[in-house]
Order: C-alpha cells, then structure tokens, then sequence
C-alpha cells in the first residue's frame, strides 16, 4: 500500500466518524433537552367536588433531579464535540492532501523515447516524415501517433513493378504489397502511423521484378 492509498483510507475513515459524530451529538443535544423539559414540569391542583375547597395536589410525573446524569451528559457532550472538531480536521487535511496528490500526478509529463528502428537485411529502405522529408535513423525524433512514409527504391532499368514492405512483422502476407509510387523520390511505399505501445519499428521489404519475382527472397 503506498502514501497516496494510506491517505485515502485514513481520509473515508475520518469522513464516516464525523457524521457518526454529528448524530451523536444531534442525539445527546435532543436528550438533554427532554431532561431539562421533566424537570420544569409544573404541580397542577386537582380540586375533587367531593372534598369542596379542599384541594388534592397532584404533581405530573418527573424525573427526580439528578445532577450527576447531567454532569455526565456534559462531559459526554463535550468529548464527542472535540472527537468532532478532531475528525473534521483530519478529513479536510486528507482532501488536501489528495488534491495536492493529484495536481502532482497530473503534471507529470510522462517522457517517451523514440521508437528504435531496425533495417531487416534489405538495401534501399528510405524513411519519410509526414511532409516527406527524409529521416535520419541515427536521429530519429518521432513520436506515437506520429505518419511515416516507408519506402524502398527501386532499381534504374529494370522491370520492377510493385514493392512489398512489412513492420514488425514475422511472415509476408498479400497486404504487405504496394504499388504507391513517388516520381520525385523514387520509391515505392506506405503510409505508417506510429501505434502508442511500439518502442520499435522492424521493417524488411522487397523489390518485385516481372521476369524475377520478389528479388532478395
């Protein structure tokens, strides 16, 4: 358990036992007001026709006047009032502290380092940023998210007619061909987003020649 799950419990535990409190203060407050209403009861006359004048004292029913109970529902009062006041403090420190906790967390900007890129025995593999402008593997500055354009030259006359290039990937498969082409760069290529979790990109790819087939296989 770490410091910022200790504040919480402590935090849920300081928040029930100030209401529990509250009511038990609510409690002990109504309670004394009933005790003092018995005891200013008032003696009312009872007058019985059958006696005449003479009248029969009859008093309502009363708690006999006891000032230890009262001494003790003070003190009662008094303690549950500075348990109160104490859980009060702890609850408003430890919402405090969270928010202070969570302002830490949230500042924190988590650093990532580029993905490491590998080049499977394949020559004329070139690597584009969004504005195809030629990256430097050595200096690679991009992040997840980030479009790469992934291209592979094609030879000067010869018959070649599409590529196939794959990524992080263990077998060719048919989705792997392209026939983009870039006049300007000479290369045929893909377009590549950048997935969150990638620390790197293992790229192989593959000229296909009409007469030959896929070269380098």
């Amino acid at each position: 358990m770490n410091y910022f799950s200790i504040i919480q419990s402590i935090n849920k535990i300081a928040i029930i036992a100030f209401f529990a409190i509250l009511v038990l203060i609510i409690i002990e407050v109504s309670m004394m007001f009933k005790e003092k209403k018995k005891k200013s009861a008032i003696k009312i006359p009872n007058f019985d026709p059958k006696f005449g004048d003479q009248a029969k004292i009859a008093t309502t029913k009363a708690m006999v006047n006891n000032p230890k109970r009262m001494k003790s529902m003070i003190r009662l009062l008094v303690v549950t009032t500075l348990l109160l006041v104490l859980f009060g403090l702890m609850a408003v420190f430890g919402n405090y502290m969270l928010s202070q906790q969570s302002t830490s967390i949230s500042s924190v900007t988590p650093t990532t380092s580029p993905p490491r890129i590998e080049l499977v025995d394949s020559s004329g593999i070139i690597i584009f940023d969004s504005n195809w402008d030629k990256i430097k593997l050595e200096n690679i500055a991009v992040t997840d998210g980030d479009i790469l354009y992934v291209g592979v030259e094609t030879v000067k006359n010869a018959d070649i007619d599409k590529a196939r290039i794959k990524i992080n990937k263990k077998d060719w498969i048919l989705g792997d061909e392209t026939r983009a082409f870039n006049k300007e760069k000479q290369v045929f290529y893909i377009q590549y987003k950048i997935a969150t979790d990638e620390s790197s990109l293992k790229i192989d790819a593959q000229l296909h020649s009409r007469q030959d087939s896929w070269l380098q296989e």
